[in-house]
């Protein structure tokens, strides 16, 4: 393998979007209800994050690529939310213990989007 292919490309503007996505989930009035009791916004920012970057560089990930960027996305996300939180909210009332679960959920939401996408690549390539 060469040095152009055992290159990754960039993934922090996927990162930042899946980032954004959580965030903008947990501002929304309804919709923050649902996060609240489902996760929702965790696991879009990690879906996102993966899907967008198999569809920005068109390459063909592994699933431990998928779940560090999903799992950045969390990450990112969870930061900016307790950034936010303790500007305009109070004191945060166990931060590790939310930075974790953001990890886990939006690297494991990562890895199940990169796999889906993953499928379709092989499809699509496979097509004559």
């Amino acid at each position: 393998m060469n040095d152009a292919q055992s290159e990754r490309p960039s993934y922090w503007r996927s990162v930042m979007y899946g980032a954004l996505i959580n965030n903008v989930v947990s501002v929304l009035p309804f919709v923050n209800l649902v996060n609240a009791l489902g996760g929702v916004g965790l696991m879009l920012a990690g879906g996102v994050a993966a899907y967008h970057y198999v569809r920005a560089h068109e390459i063909y990930p592994t699933l431990g690529a998928c779940f560090q960027v999903g799992a950045l996305a969390g990450l990112l996300g969870c930061l900016i939310w307790l950034l936010r939180f303790v500007l305009f909210g109070g004191y945060a009332i166990e931060p590790l213990q939310i930075a974790f679960a953001a990890v886990v959920v939006g690297g494991v939401s990562g890895v199940i989007s990169g796999s889906v996408i993953r499928r379709k690549y092989v499809s699509r390539k496979s097509e004559p």
